[in-house]
């Protein structure tokens, strides 16, 4: 047990700001470091961070569940913590904000993910059902909170997800906070944030670093900070914390990434507190009708409901079409990248067009869109379209795509990485990283 450091999970359900809308925030903030029965299994760092998230969704407006002192809840029995997540649960109403942040040691058994109360029994007493039975169930906890329709859901979770039932050389050291081999359910329109990628390490500290020094594990010193910036937008905030996760590691065997998951539009533009937004998520009914007033982004949201045929839209590729252009003409940078690619392949009753295609691109990456960029530096490094064979330039548009989380631009890369080309050198260690980071987001 004391190889059990926290792992963290971060998961979105995102609609505009909350403030600007006056819709109700609540808060449950847990923190558990002390163990009652594993002795050699305590921790130095839940308390602190948690402490630090309930401060700052304090600040942004969020109503918290806590103490009798109005204080963080800390080292939560069982029993402690199923009573105040019924608390909890009883004040959301359809249409509100819920902000979970729970940080303990945890595991991943069978598939599903639990957290360990402070009175959690040792991992071997008894047999795997048995066990979990006095395991808190993240799983569970998420079902039970989706059953009470909040518009936007933040599920945070900073614990390991090691499996302890697996032999004790198999697990990582001390500094290690473990690897994830159990995600939380994926739903549409959710952003998921892991402190590390799958399989790979999120470090408690780092080598030289001695624990008297050390005062939020690695990914909390970058993600706190970033939460207490509560009006900016998600997405800088989020880009930077793993950005900064990734230099501060560098110098470990591993380095740590977090990884994205990215399944909703536009919510790079979304904020804890006030912002300018108008990201939503709302009935397709709704969604059509945005598109019917002329609303670009709902138009390429449309679109690519019915290109692909989600929501309850029948397959309809010329519509697809339609709609994309109406969006691209406002300058929609999706659908710009969207509407490009249909042009390249000849879809949606396009002639193929790989010139219309690159310019394109070039639209949508000048915004910055992922894809666009992504789909341009394919077109460089193939000499279509136009344009003359550049790697150098199509490495250049893959990183800032990858960097992005494009899970095809960090493929593309890894490749470039791993046979010297466009000016970069040989580096295959580099390419399996990237490898790695695309195979998790396909």
């Amino acid at each position: 047990m004391r190889n059990l450091i926290p792992l963290l999970v971060l998961i979105l359900f995102l609609v505009p700001d909350a403030r600007a809308s006056g819709i109700r925030k609540h808060g449950f903030v847990v923190g558990i470091q002390n163990f009652k029965n594993l002795p050699d299994a305590q921790l130095i760092n839940p308390v602190r961070d948690a402490e630090a998230v309930f401060g700052a969704l304090r600040d942004a407006g969020f109503e918290l569940i806590a103490d009798q002192k109005g204080h963080l809840l800390r080292n939560l029995t069982f029993s402690e913590f199923q009573k105040k997540w019924s608390e909890f649960l009883s004040k959301i109403r359809p249409g509100d904000w819920a902000f979970i942040y729970v940080s303990s040691h945890g595991h991943s058994i069978g598939g599903r993910n639990y957290i360990l109360p402070s009175d959690a029994p040792y991992a071997n007493y008894r047999t795997k059902q048995a066990y979990t039975r006095h395991l808190i169930s993240l799983n569970a906890m998420e079902v039970m909170l989706l059953d009470k329709d909040p518009k936007v859901t933040i599920f945070v979770v900073d614990a390991c997800r090691d499996d302890p039932f697996v032999p004790d050389s198999y697990k990582m050291s001390s500094t290690r906070r473990g690897n994830l081999t159990a995600r939380p359910t994926r739903r549409a329109g959710m952003l998921q944030l892991y402190s590390a990628q799958p399989g790979s390490f999120a470090y408690d500290r780092l080598r030289h670093e001695r624990k008297s020094e050390v005062k939020h594990s690695l990914f909390a010193r970058f993600f706190v900070p970033a939460i207490k910036q509560h009006s900016r937008p998600l997405g800088p905030l989020i880009s930077e914390v793993r950005r900064n996760v990734y230099e501060a590691s560098s110098n470990e065997p591993i380095p740590q990434y977090p990884n994205l998951d990215d399944s909703l539009p536009n919510w790079e533009n979304l904020c804890l507190s006030t912002c300018k937004s108008e990201a939503t998520i709302e009935p397709t009914i709704g969604l059509q009708a945005r598109a019917e007033r002329g609303e670009a982004a709902a138009q390429a949201q449309l679109g690519s409901m019915y290109e692909k045929g989600l929501g309850g839209f029948k397959k309809d590729q010329r519509e697809a079409v339609r709609l994309y252009k109406l969006a691209a003409e406002q300058g929609n940078a999706q659908a710009q990248a969207n509407l490009g690619l249909m042009y390249d392949d000849g879809l949606g009753g396009l002639q193929e067009d790989d010139r219309e295609a690159v310019r394109l691109y070039k639209l949508a990456a000048e915004q910055g869109d992922a894809q666009g960029q992504r789909f341009l530096a394919y077109m460089y490094r193939k000499g279509l379209g136009g344009l003359k064979t550049d790697e150098h330039k199509a490495v250049r548009l893959y990183k800032l795509a990858a960097e992005q989380g494009n899970a095809g631009a960090q493929r593309n890369l890894g490749y470039m990485y791993d046979e010297g080309l466009g000016g970069l050198k040989e580096d295959d260690r580099e390419a399996v990283r990237l490898y790695k980071l695309a195979a998790e987001r396909l």
